[in-house]
């Protein structure tokens, strides 16, 4: 839980092929840092595996599960 004006949280499922699994955290990395700089014009940068930084300080934390259906 967040409170008002102080985080935005997101929560998403993919369904990517057993090939594109191990990247599906950078590739997340990536387009949010890409997503920000579209919005704001700030260059953001991933930090491996899961964050994405604008100098020095963190805009963003990727949480990445599998599972099996």
């Amino acid at each position: 839980m967040s409170p008002p004006g102080a985080g935005l949280y997101v929560s998403a499922v993919l369904r990517p092929s057993r090939d594109g699994l191990p990247l599906m955290t950078i590739a997340a990395g990536v387009a949010i840092a890409e997503g920000i700089e579209t919005a704001t014009g700030l260059v953001g940068s991933v930090k491996w595996p899961n964050d994405v930084y604008v100098g020095a300080r963190k805009l963003a934390g990727i949480l990445a599960e599998a599972g099996s259906s």
